[in-house]
């Protein structure tokens, strides 16, 4: 992980969104995905929530608007994947099973399950948990989420470990070093980027070019 702010190579090309079958029940499922780039902007509802499922290896961005996108969000077997979802969710987000995998998000309530070496950018008006876990970094969002968020105290290192009931800090999470941040500057261009042409070859080579600058244990 660096801190550089100069931008990858990448294609600069139409990026891909969710096809039409994964809007379902004023929800979007986004689900079973190896080596893509996917981004989308307006959900059906604003009660909607964002289902995240059996993702490796892809970027899954939503940018930024000015009020969140989604009401919840739940997300279960991700792997070797940067989800940038910033200030989208006005509500809880759960993850479970995720590994290899950086997170930004904005929330009201984090809770983590069995998931391991992950770095978590967070922006929470709650306490933090997380059950099961191991190799857990986090880091304070430094992104712009939007105004609803401009206001809330950030308690994003204030987590509470559910299966470590000894005195003292867990050993299965941490204050990621600040040298070992990735930068506003530079997440602002990976929000800017445009991945996908169409073609999986390059598609693939080049969200693997993009992760392995911003995931831990991606090469």
């Amino acid at each position: 992980m660096r801190s550089s702010t100069s931008s990858p190579s990448t294609p600069q090309t139409e990026s891909t969104t969710p096809t039409s079958d994964q809007l379902k029940a004023d929800n979007i499922i986004i689900s079973s995905l190896a080596g893509k780039y996917i981004t989308h902007t307006q959900p059906p509802s604003s009660t909607s929530s964002l289902l995240l499922s059996d993702i490796s290896t892809s970027i899954i961005l939503f940018p930024t608007t000015r009020t969140p996108l989604f009401s919840s969000a739940a997300v279960k077997s991700v792997t070797n994947t940067l989800l940038f979802l910033s200030g989208a969710i006005n509500g809880p987000i759960h993850l479970t099973s995720l590994s290899n995998t950086t997170v930004l998000v904005a929330c009201q309530q984090f809770r983590m399950h069995d998931s391991k070496n992950l770095d978590v950018y967070l922006l929470c008006s709650s306490r933090p948990i997380i059950e099961d876990c191991s190799g857990i970094r986090f880091a304070p969002l430094d992104v712009d989420a939007g105004g609803e968020w401009e206001s809330v105290k950030n308690l994003w290192d204030q987590v509470d470990d559910f299966k470590w009931l000894k005195s003292g800090h867990s050993p299965n999470w941490e204050v990621m070093g600040e040298k070992e941040r990735i930068g506003r500057g530079e997440w602002e261009d990976v929000r800017a980027w445009r991945i996908g042409d169409g073609n999986e070859e390059r598609e693939e080579e080049a969200v693997r070019g993009v992760l392995g600058r911003y995931v831990r244990g991606v090469e």
